[in-house]
């Protein structure tokens, strides 16, 4: 995390405006002191602040204590986004997403796929779609490895798309 936010102030230097998504994990959440340091050095560092996207994945997002959100919360003041990662169900909602100051989720193509396969899944999916489009919470699907899921994926019009069927990593 710490060199990730080093390469964000280099490339800030050179005039660079895209996100950089830094993952943070339940063991960095609860390390009150690494946590008390990166807010101070995104306070230090704010204008950088915009380009901060913090990925946490569905699991750790669910479980973190009063503290953490007091401190994610702060980091969203300075404005900081953030990102749910290995998203496995679709059980929350937009209002849900908004209240953590998720701006992002991250779903494995897999998941949609098996959604899509289901009676009414592609309007369900259509649903969810439009309920995060008007909250500004864009999806990123994961593991798009061919064209035929690809193809199959796009009537959903979801926002971003990663994999090998884009470029290896």
């Amino acid at each position: 995390l710490l060199r990730g936010l080093q390469a964000l102030l280099q490339a800030s230097d050179s005039d660079y405006h895209n996100a950089f998504f830094f993952n943070v994990t339940a063991l960095t959440l609860n390390d009150s002191k690494f946590m008390g340091d990166l807010v101070e050095f995104v306070s230090e560092n704010r204008t950088l602040a915009p380009q901060i996207v913090f990925e946490m994945t569905q699991a750790d997002l669910a479980n973190v204590s009063e503290d953490v959100d007091a401190t994610l919360t702060g980091l969203s003041r300075l404005g900081c986004r953030f990102s749910m990662d290995q998203v496995r169900a679709l059980s929350f909602t937009a209002d849900e997403l908004e209240a953590r100051r998720i701006r992002f989720i991250k779903i494995d193509s897999a998941v949609l796929l098996g959604i899509l396969k289901e009676g009414s899944g592609l309007q369900r999916l259509k649903r969810l779609k439009a309920e995060l489009d008007r909250s500004g919470i864009d999806i990123i699907i994961e593991k798009v490895e061919t064209e035929r899921q690809l193809l199959e994926l796009l009537d959903i019009e979801v926002d971003y798309g990663q994999g090998f069927l884009f470029g290896k990593p």
